[in-house]
């Protein structure tokens, strides 16, 4: 079965490039331009790794990660924080996220992190 990546973030151009280069990868993609969008998605289909922007419309990274607390069995799926913004590793102690990569970032690098979190997507 295929692993699937939930990539929140409201910069289209980085989702299409994120969305090609995990797909290629042989990852399944889903997509939510906000953490409103996100945690209905996620009550949907559960991802086996999200991939989070901090700074979105409607609903922030740091309040979709409190938000995500109350959803059942949605506690234990990775988080890698991708931002802009630098040094916020601090205000995500509350939450278990296991890495963080700073926009603009080298896919090859984030690729790693997905690897070393979730494993490398089966060959189908």
């Amino acid at each position: 079965m295929k692993k699937k990546i939930l990539i929140v973030d409201d910069e289209e151009r980085i989702v299409v490039i994120l969305q090609a280069r995990l797909e290629s990868k042989g990852y399944t993609t889903l997509k939510a331009g906000n953490g409103h969008e996100a945690l209905e998605l996620i009550q949907k289909e559960k991802p086996d790794l999200i991939l989070l922007d901090v700074r979105m419309p409607k609903m922030d990274g740091y309040t979709f990660l409190n938000s995500l607390k109350q959803i059942p069995n949605a506690d234990d799926i990775p988080i890698i924080v991708c931002t802009a913004q630098g040094k916020v590793e601090d205000l995500f102690v509350q939450r278990d996220v296991v890495d963080f990569v700073t926009k603009p970032f080298d896919t090859q690098s984030l690729l790693e992190k997905i690897k070393n979190t979730i494993g490398e997507a089966p060959l189908v």
